[in-house]
């Protein structure tokens, strides 16, 4: 899911071509985890806990969380705003 907010970000940006293959240079350097039946699982306990607190969270934020937890990676994120309503979740902001 990641991946595909990087790549949804490149193509807003006015140097599409530079910052696609910006990003395709980052994702052949980093480990990517992909959403497996555990993260799925984490998934639907994080959107039940927040809707049970009140709170609506966009699926694709829940989904990176998730994945998160479930590897036990720490989240960086520009937007520390919407990660930090997940508990447990380690972020770190590199804004």
């Amino acid at each position: 899911m990641a991946e595909g907010e990087l790549f949804y970000g490149v193509e807003k940006s006015e140097r599409r071509d530079e910052n696609r293959e910006k990003v395709k240079s980052l994702l052949a350097f980093l480990p990517v985890c992909h959403a497996d039946d555990e993260t799925m699982e984490k998934f639907g306990e994080l959107k039940a806990k927040a809707e049970a607190a009140g709170r609506r969270v966009d699926d694709a934020d829940v989904i990176i969380a998730a994945t998160a937890m479930r590897h036990g990676a720490l989240l960086v994120t520009g937007n520390t705003r919407h990660f930090s309503r997940f508990d447990g979740l380690e972020i770190e902001d590199w804004r």
